[in-house]
């Protein structure tokens, strides 16, 4: 660190920096067809206060071929994650590599201007599922109108980052309804 005064100049500092790593692949359904327009997440390990926390990172979202190219990566460890509502809900939250919890994801490393090729999905169609409705209400047992819901399988709990699955706002009488939950 120095600190320089107006007009001062100094030709004797070396900055080093490091380059953006990126990450790309393909998303295919169960009949191998490309997916279009499906928002893939990287998911940033990051350290603080002793415990271990998942940050979102970027997005890439895939081209009308499937491929998607996710850039802007600082050097760190990630996971990749496809959750259902970026794929329409038509298909189950995935991470790479095919797996449905984040406890099972593959977590790489990216090195500072690396380029990492070849991590693919493939989609599995989502199951018929269930309605799932109610009403919320206050401690006071009035509705609670304008208020956002969200809905988590029980297999994401292990990550501390809020990769939200499914949502919902409240009507004016407090009602919410997730329709195809699995």
């Amino acid at each position: 660190s120095f600190d320089l005064v107006e007009r001062e100049r100094r030709t004797d500092v070396t900055l080093r920096v490091w380059r953006q790593a990126v990450a790309n692949g393909q998303v295919v359904d169960d009949t191998n067809q490309p997916v279009r327009g499906v928002s893939v997440r990287a998911l940033e390990r990051a350290t603080a206060g002793g415990g271990t926390r998942w940050t979102l990172g970027p997005t890439g979202t895939t081209d009308e071929r499937g491929f998607y190219r996710i850039a802007a990566l600082t050097p760190g460890d990630y996971m990749l994650a496809i959750p259902r509502a970026a794929a329409r809900a038509a298909y189950e939250t995935v991470f790479y590599i095919a797996a449905t919890s984040p406890s099972a994801a593959l977590v790489f490393p990216m090195q500072s201007g690396e380029e990492r090729n070849g991590l693919d999905f493939t989609l599995q169609p989502s199951a018929a599922g269930t309605r799932v409705s109610g009403v919320l209400t206050g401690t006071d047992g009035a509705p609670v109108p304008r208020m956002r819901v969200t809905l988590t399988p029980a297999q994401l709990t292990d990550l501390t980052l809020a990769i939200e699955n499914m949502a919902a706002t409240t009507d004016e009488q407090g009602r919410f309804q997730f329709e195809r939950v699995t």
